[in-house]
């Protein structure tokens, strides 16, 4: 009997100072080389038909060229982006060699890490991943987030903030046995425009 394959664990990656290559410049490398030069990162992208936008990126350094194995010798991160699977599974053995953690764009399940489709409602970040199944569903999902849940989540967190430095204040803690329905309580009032009441609300499950 096969055993299941072990489960995946969610973690936030902080990649400022780090060296990552992606290897294939075009739509989906080309994305992924932003998102990790957005964090911090010096990305390198080596493709020989690697998209123009991208010499225009800060932290971006693009060589049109094709892949050599020396490449990943000095990365911490390498993202296997051609598309073609020879190619990607060479990049990805080649990194593994040199301890570089593997992202391949191309077979969502290998590799070390993927990248989740990533929305940001007021202070909250949503990171969603279909294990490599459906990007499409992925980002469908956080656009019905930002539409439906948007502007009322964003007023939860600030009532929310405003009354844990007040429990601070009052308590010492912000532990409450009552959080979860306070917060029910508030939404069912903001989902409804009504966001006095929801204050009122979850203040008042809070004691406060």
């Amino acid at each position: 009997m096969t055993p299941d394959p072990p489960e995946s664990i969610a973690v936030r990656l902080r990649v400022e100072g780090w060296t990552c290559l992606v290897v294939g410049g075009g739509r989906v490398g080309s994305r992924r080389a932003r998102r990790l030069a957005a964090g911090g990162a010096s990305v390198r992208v080596v493709d020989p038909d690697a998209d123009p936008m991208l010499d225009d990126e800060d932290r971006v350094v693009v060589e049109r060229r094709r892949y050599r194995s020396s490449d990943v010798e000095g990365v911490r991160l390498v993202v296997c982006a051609t598309g073609v699977p020879e190619v990607d599974t060479e990049v990805a053995a080649d990194a593994a060699q040199v301890g570089a953690l593997v992202n391949d764009a191309t077979a969502g399940r290998s590799g070390d890490l993927t990248f989740p489709v990533v929305g940001r409602v007021g202070a909250v970040t949503v990171a969603i991943d279909t294990g490599g199944e459906s990007p499409a569903v992925a980002r469908w999902l956080v656009a019905r987030l930002d539409t439906d849940l948007g502007a009322p989540v964003a007023e939860l967190i600030e009532i929310a903030s405003e009354a844990r430095h007040d429990l601070v204040a009052t308590s010492g803690q912000t532990a409450h046995p009552q959080w979860e329905t306070a917060l029910d309580d508030a939404w069912a009032h903001l989902s409804e425009g009504r966001r006095v009441e929801a204050r009122l609300a979850l203040r008042r499950q809070l004691d406060l």
